[in-house]
């Protein structure tokens, strides 16, 4: 099962720690990850990478729109909100992919929770139930 995982670049301070840890995860349990950007490059790297240019910003928006349609199944971490996340989950949904969003116990994605839809799935966790 093909699975596109991701997380905001901004959070991998406080959280790229968990980022890593489901990443690693999703492997573990046999799953094929589309996209492994999240956990390889830090924020600077990635705002290196857009500030390239519009034709990086178009491949990368390309990149992330094919990985949604390609995937069985989308993963994102929302600890750290973000815009684009919200983007993604709901690119996701509107293609009919079973959506997973999943955030720090104490850091909700109150946002997304207002979500009604059977193909949407938010889960916390902390350190014992990641």
């Amino acid at each position: 099962m093909k699975i596109f995982y991701t997380a905001t670049y901004q959070g991998k301070d406080q959280f790229g720690a968990y980022y890593r840890q489901i990443y690693d995860e999703i492997k573990k349990l046999g799953y094929t990850h589309l996209d492994d950007e999240v956990v390889r490059i830090t924020y600077d790297e990635y705002v290196n990478k857009m500030n390239q240019g519009r034709a990086i910003q178009v491949k990368n928006y390309q990149e992330t729109i094919d990985f949604i349609k390609n995937a069985d199944i989308c993963v994102l971490e929302t600890s750290a909100h973000s815009l684009g996340l919200g983007f993604i989950v709901q690119k996701s949904l509107e293609m009919g992919k079973p959506t997973i969003v999943l955030h720090y116990d104490e850091y909700p994605p109150y946002f997304l929770q207002g979500i009604e839809d059977e193909k949407l799935i938010i889960k916390s966790y902390d350190e014992k139930t990641l």
